[in-house]
């Protein structure tokens, strides 16, 4: 059996990664259950993934047990790791191990980053390791040292409610620029004072379907903020035909994660708010002709699901 273990306390798409993986092992007959850290009849993962993926749930863990461990969740792993066989660490990011936001200043960020990791050190060497962006990939053996045969590429797919209905009027699309206001909101707030004329509308406090309504009716999506790990809200707008604008912190650095052209790409930290309002301007008044950029973007996202069925297949096939 493999357990995957998740937290409850957020319905994020970290945590709805982890109950794809179950559902896809399951429909694969390769036996998957959720371990869950924390309590969970009153959680918010409860609400939104029963009904979405039915997977099974358990609190006793069994012989020749395997176990897939997101990056979140190492502290509650050590309690129970020698129950388990064989270890899977699934870096669905970076920034959120080390909780790098949390902690304000370089001296004490990098302090902490060394204690976390050689407190996990004998689990990073012991385990396997599946990643979900380049940028993990690429932390794993620069920066921690993992050796890259033991690394494997494990990525994800956005939910299908996004794939789904996508026959778009393009003529009906509006000036509208969306953002998500707990990413980098620092710098979209200047463009935003800076950019009165504009229809700003921030990605917050929304279910599935007002998601898929502003997705419909919006031209551009923008994202400043730290990217940790393959973001999902840029692909699920990219599929309703909204042209990306990006920073450059974390995944959004390389073009194997957001694979969309360095002239989307801006370096908030160099770049001066007249020149990505122009950029911003050039992409919203010429949409329809900008949005050809976005063709192979969109392809490598439709191709997702299927990428990630093969993974599971290759990677886990062994423990039917």
């Amino acid at each position: 059996m493999i357990y995957i273990l998740s937290s409850t306390h957020a319905a994020t798409g970290g945590t709805e990664l982890l109950q794809q993986l179950c559902f896809q092992l399951n429909c694969n007959e390769i036996p998957a259950a959720m371990y869950y850290t924390e309590k969970y009849n009153d959680s918010k993962v409860k609400g939104k993934f029963d009904k979405m993926y039915h997977n099974p749930f358990t609190n006793e863990i069994g012989d020749k047990a395997i176990a897939v461990v997101p990056e979140t969740e190492f502290d509650s792993f050590q309690k129970i790791k020698d129950k388990f066989e064989d270890v899977y660490i699934w870096w669905l990011s970076v920034d959120n191990y080390y909780g790098s936001g949390r902690i304000k200043t370089n001296f004490y960020r990098n302090l902490y980053r060394r204690i976390k990791h050689n407190r996990n050190l004998k689990l990073f060497r012991s385990s396997y390791h599946c990643v979900q962006s380049e940028y993990a990939r690429l932390y794993l053996i620069n920066e921690i040292g993992i050796n890259k045969e033991k690394i494997y590429y494990l990525s994800d797919y956005i939910n299908d409610e996004y794939l789904r209905n996508r026959d778009i009027e393009l003529s009906n699309k509006e000036d509208i620029i969306l953002y998500n206001p707990k990413k980098g909101y620092e710098f979209t707030r200047r463009l935003i004072n800076a950019m009165p004329e504009y229809n700003w509308l921030p990605l917050e406090n929304m279910n599935n379907q007002e998601m898929v309504n502003a997705f419909t009716k919006a031209k551009l999506y923008v994202d400043f903020g730290n990217h940790p790990g393959k973001d999902r809200i840029p692909r699920e707008a990219a599929m309703f035909y909204c042209c990306i604008i990006t920073g450059r912190k974390g995944a959004a650095n390389n073009d194997e994660d957001i694979p969309i052209l360095a002239k989307y790409k801006i370096d908030e930290d160099k770049s001066e708010i007249d020149a990505v309002k122009k950029v911003i301007e050039e992409t919203v008044y010429n949409y329809e002709n900008q949005l050809s950029d976005f063709h192979t973007y969109r392809e490598k996202i439709l191709s997702e699901k299927k990428l990630f069925i093969e993974n599971v297949k290759h990677l886990f096939g062994k423990y039917k």
